[in-house]
């Protein structure tokens, strides 16, 4: 009874995924404090355009359903290192026009160029991780020099958006950094990006403000560890389809290593993948609470729990 419940289950969700997120790639120029890639120890790399395209007719039938809401772009890398990824987001948007495509990028590594193609590709939201307020603070919480070099960057594609008449959602996001700055570099760093943020308003730019971070399941323990069931199991995570640059399909994207595989999309289909014993295994130690094999999980803080 346990298997055939289990069965019907992952069929279920196979047929109501809410979003399908494909990372470009898990390369990265940035050293960012909140981000977990210095603990990365998976290869690096990108998938191609004909990787992606092939990857998409694979799963062409789930992205197409009416439960899809979203498409992501991006990973655990700076996707605007890949000059093909406005390529790829026109071929979303040519072959499954009813997703809404997203972005999560510094906008450190662009040109104006890309910007402007980027907002004519089809993207439909992108949210920017952009946290300095002066070059010191985005030194340390971004681990680069030249944080001029991205604010001129998103003001050039905040400013274009508009004279393209705002096809784009642009998301600037907010984090708390008081267990890296001093309080006084803290309130200042607030202080100056609010107030540049408020001039963005105008724009129609929206402001995030996410406090505290994530701990990336091992990565870090900014809070602490629920002993809720994971909404992986049959919650919200449960919906959401995640494919790493070469194709394993992970559990979600706090599996920043990629440490759980069920499959590989480019040797097995998706229903073989669900229906794996590697899978089914995977939701039984979630239920029963038995994650001793699963440490990315089992020090995760859940988030979203529903």
């Amino acid at each position: 009874m346990v298997v055939v419940g289990t069965v019907l289950y992952i069929y279920q969700a196979m047929k109501k995924f809410e979003e399908i997120r494909i990372e470009n790639t898990n390369r990265c120029p940035l050293h960012c404090k909140t981000c977990p890639r210095k603990k990365m120890s998976r290869e690096k790399g990108r998938m191609s355009y004909a990787a992606f395209v092939d990857i998409c007719g694979r799963i062409s039938e789930y992205i197409s359903s009416p439960s899809v809401r979203y498409f992501d772009v991006h990973g655990y890398g700076e996707p605007l290192v890949d000059k093909e990824i406005t390529r790829k987001i026109r071929f979303v948007k040519d072959n499954f026009p009813n997703v809404t495509i997203r972005m999560v990028s510094t906008l450190y590594v662009t040109t104006e160029i890309m910007l402007e193609e980027l907002i004519q590709s089809g993207l439909g939201e992108i949210v920017i991780s952009h946290y300095g307020a002066s070059e010191e603070d985005y030194r340390l919480i971004h681990g680069v020099h030249n944080y001029h070099r991205a604010r001129h960057n998103i003001e050039y594609l905040i400013r274009k958006n508009s004279e393209l008449g705002y096809p784009l959602m642009v998301i600037l996001e907010n984090l708390d950094f008081s267990n890296i700055l001093t309080s006084e570099q803290e309130n200042a760093r607030r202080q100056t990006l609010h107030s540049w943020q408020k001039k963005l308003k105008k724009y129609r730019v929206k402001i995030r403000n996410i406090a505290p971070p994530h701990n990336w399941g091992s990565a870090y323990q900014y809070m602490d560890v629920s002993s809720s069931i994971c909404s992986v199991v049959s919650g919200f995570r449960s919906r959401v389809l995640q494919i790493t640059w070469n194709g394993d399909v992970i559990p979600c994207c706090f599996d920043f290593n990629a440490d759980v595989v069920f499959g590989n999309l480019f040797k097995e289909d998706l229903e073989s993948i669900f229906n794996s014993n590697t899978y089914k295994h995977f939701l039984l130690c979630h239920k029963e609470n038995k994650l001793e094999n699963f440490p990315t999980c089992r020090l995760c803080n859940r988030c979203l729990i529903d």
